[in-house]
């Protein structure tokens, strides 16, 4: 799925902000959206599997999907937008990574 400027917008605002509503999110994206584009837009998300859709009525929330995290590696391109001599690395590996691939359904 090729994501317009908005979506790349609201993916990046969601990457640091887990479990936020809508409103929320209309609140703070830089670019001016009303609620029902902002709303095809984030059902364009889930239904991607690129988001991840929790409760309902005014208590829904949206969140990145685990396996969009691990597939997309927002991370590496973190890493390798920094000039060479700023990048770093972890000393240790993160085993917590297993229990985020069991748990996505990327893996079935």
């Amino acid at each position: 799925m090729e994501l317009n400027q908005r979506q790349q917008e609201l993916l990046k605002w969601l990457s640091g902000r887990p479990d936020k509503r809508i409103s929320e999110i209309k609140e703070l994206m830089v670019t001016e959206v009303s609620i029902p584009t902002l709303n095809r837009d984030l059902k364009e998300l889930v239904g991607a599997g690129i988001l991840i859709k929790s409760g309902s009525g005014r208590n829904t929330v949206y969140r990145i999907s685990d396996s969009y995290r691990l597939l997309n590696a927002e991370i590496a391109d973190s890493y390798f937008d920094k000039e060479i001599d700023d990048r770093s690395g972890n000393k240790r590996f993160n085993p917590d990574i297993f229990a985020l691939i069991e748990e996505s359904v990327l893996f079935t």
